[in-house]
């Protein structure tokens, strides 16, 4: 087949080379989330203290992928997600040895380091894909590689169980490393790495340590509050203080840094506004999930097996909803759509509630499921495609970096979420009710009519322009970046302007108001 071409490739051969980082994410967190218990009684441990093994890798991965974009502008994107795969790939095969069946300190630095990996390897892979991809082709791909995270999960539900009963928990580890090193050997014949890299840009490490620590706090926070492994004053002291790392590493990048973690054009208007959507979409798609093999095995008391069969059942409604995502994406706006869709989620929420406390069936549960699940599935990727089409192609790499890092955010926020939730609806000694399950529900409602709210402030981009929904004097309103670059449809490059590549644009306070 030869190397892949930048801004030649199909979406198809683009979402072949890059998607599988998608899949090999969600089979590393999903086998370990279910073979925890196994897994905690092989080292013997409490279920809360291995539940760091999983805690580690989220808190490794946002550290490490506030460094990723600037890395792969430093030496190619290509190359950082090469790099990131092979470390990942050769420390979950050390799990092979022996020594990590009964020690957590091997478990934990081996997860540390092949967490490491994996946050250079994701957050490099959608950028990638907006380089590779043809013109007109970027939603292919993306539904594609939307796809292959629900599937890793599916997948790793049905087969980890079995390979940790009839083997061992640490099998499931080699098996994601042997599958990373077939992918890693993928990505060597076929990814361009000739590839031009702005070989000025520097790596500001004061900043990117301020970030990480300010991230870990909150993170951290928020897993104490829903796991109770810290009373809950000390929960919000760490959140308080996670707030104002934050607010200084603000301030620092803004006024101190000469060579800023993020370049502040970035954040103009659109740009902000759509994250915020990302982040409160994963909140609903993460508190959902969370919850659903609760309500099925606690409430509902259906025995592992079958519930394990209809989760994958649920699951499956991204294969039916991703194509419908990318087909709608160039044919109705993206403000539009938001609020369709949103509004359909709140339609269904209310069923869901109807559901659990009158009807309390399993089939209607995972009918309803099933849709939320897919209707947050497609708002995800035609956040995606809206986010990418819009960003001039200096931003790809910094803008792969901000969504990895919101989505952990709203994963931590959305299980947060839901425990919290919960817990304050139960009587104490009770995990889980039909009264708690509705207000949990009722309360990922509440977070999507604040998704409907801030999709009305969506802008409208000239290359939505034909689309239904396209107002031209809503567009006219539209600032983007002072390059003025419009998407995928009509790019221009930076030189035209007068500027060079790696020279960042002056930020101004207004970009942020139009």
């Amino acid at each position: 087949m030869g190397r892949l071409k930048l801004h030649e490739t199909s979406g198809v051969l683009v979402a072949a080379a890059t998607s599988p980082a998608q899949f090999l994410y969600a089979l590393s967190a999903s086998h370990v989330n279910n073979n925890l218990p196994i897994l905690s009684s092989s080292l013997g441990i409490s279920l809360s203290t291995a539940s760091w093994i999983i805690n580690v890798e989220l808190i490794v991965v946002v550290i490490t992928a506030t460094m990723t974009g600037k890395l792969c502008d430093r030496f190619g994107t290509s190359l950082v997600m090469s790099l990131g795969t092979a470390v990942f790939a050769v420390f979950n095969l050390l799990f092979l040895f022996g020594a990590a069946e009964t020690s957590l300190l091997v478990v934990l630095i081996l997860r540390f380091l092949a967490s490491a990996g994996l946050g250079l390897m994701l957050p490099a892979s959608t950028p990638l894909a907006v380089q590779l991809v043809k013109k007109g082709k970027l939603n292919v791909a993306i539904a594609i590689m939307s796809i292959m995270v629900p599937f890793g999960f599916i997948l790793s539900s049905l087969v980890a169980g079995y390979v940790a009963q009839y083997g061992s928990w640490r099998y499931m580890f080699a098996i994601v490393g042997g599958l990373s090193l077939l992918y890693l050997g993928g990505q060597l014949l076929v990814l361009p790495y000739k590839e031009s890299a702005r070989r000025r840009v520097q790596i500001d490490f004061l900043g990117v340590i301020i970030l990480s620590v300010g991230l870990t706090l909150f993170i951290v926070g928020l897993t104490s509050f829903a796991q109770q492994l810290l009373p809950w004053w000390g929960s919000a002291l760490l959140l308080v203080a996670s707030v104002g790392v934050l607010a200084f590493f603000a301030f620092y990048n803004i006024r101190l840094s000469r060579a800023k973690v993020f370049p502040l054009t970035v954040f103009n208007r659109p740009t902000v506004v759509i994250e915020v959507m990302i982040f409160m979409i994963n909140v609903l798609g993460y508190s959902e999930r969370f919850l659903m093999p609760y309500i099925f095995m606690v409430l509902l008391k259906l025995p592992p097996g079958r519930a394990g069969i209809l989760i994958s059942i649920t699951g499956c409604s991204t294969f039916a909803f991703a194509p419908l995502a990318s087909f709608l994406f160039v044919r109705v706006t993206t403000r539009r759509l938001q609020f369709m869709l949103h509004a359909l989620y709140l339609v269904f929420v209310l069923l869901n509630i109807l559901n659990l406390q009158l009807v309390q069936s399993a089939v209607f549960y995972t009918v309803i499921t099933f849709v939320t699940i897919g209707l947050t599935t497609a708002s995800t990727i035609i956040s995606t495609n809206y986010n990418f089409s819009a960003v001039p192609p200096a931003f790809q790499n910094t803008v792969g970096v901000l969504n990895q890092l919101v989505t952990n955010a709203g994963h931590s926020v959305g299980v947060t979420l839901a425990v919290l939730v919960n817990n304050l609806s139960t009587d104490p000694g009770q995990e889980l009710t039909f009264n708690s399950a509705t207000i949990t529900v009722a309360a990922s409602g509440v977070v999507a009519v604040a998704v409907v709210a801030t999709s009305l402030l969506l802008s409208l981009f000239q290359f939505e322009r034909g689309r239904w929904g396209y107002s031209e004097r809503q567009s006219a309103r539209t600032k983007t970046f002072d390059e003025n670059l419009l998407g995928d449809h009509e790019v221009l490059e930076v030189e035209q302007f007068g500027q060079e590549k790696d020279q960042e644009p002056a930020f101004t306070y207004r970009g942020l108001l139009l």
